[in-house]
């Protein structure tokens, strides 16, 4: 899907989304420890997850003012609100099946979180604001935006005799 250069780098950090989900789910396929899951969870969502929803609220909520169908933007924020809430749950979490559960429900949401954002959030918010007011956006998310290192120390994601230690 073509995304304007506006939002760009927000659907940059939703690709990245899609990839820690795609090794956490692999990794529970290939039985990794669930603290190392966790723990690579946490440290993605320090380092970037948390930094995205955060722009996102900062520059994509203020358009809530113009917008008189707040259904899409209050959708964002409504979900957003749940991944906080994993996030919290899995970081007191002692229980390793707590703990898998939760993961699991974190990696079907940012999924579709994901895929809603892409397909129905940002062609609207393209389709209905003024120019200016997205290259200003735009201006802000470039500048903000940073590449994120995914990697980790295992490669759990991938199968046993290929995984580095």
């Amino acid at each position: 899907m073509k995304r304007s250069k506006y939002l760009e780098t927000l659907s940059w950090e939703h690709h990245n989304g899609l990839v820690l989900s795609y090794r956490l789910k692999k990794g529970l396929e290939l039985n990794v420890p669930i603290e190392e899951l966790k723990n690579y969870l946490l440290y993605l969502w320090t380092n970037s997850v948390s930094h995205h929803f955060k722009h996102e609220e900062q520059h994509l909520a203020v358009m809530n003012e113009k917008i008189k169908d707040r259904e899409l933007l209050d959708r964002m924020l409504k979900e957003h609100r749940e991944f906080y809430r994993l996030i919290e749950s899995l970081s007191g979490e002692t229980d390793d099946n707590n703990k898998k559960k939760l993961i699991e429900e974190f990696t079907a949401n940012l999924e579709a979180h994901i895929r809603f954002e892409e397909r129905e959030l940002f062609p609207f918010i393209e389709q209905h604001f003024p120019e200016p007011k997205l290259a200003s956006i735009g201006r802000i998310l470039h500048e903000y935006h940073k590449p994120v290192d995914m990697s980790w120390k295992n490669e759990f994601w991938k199968e046993v005799k290929t995984r580095k230690n």
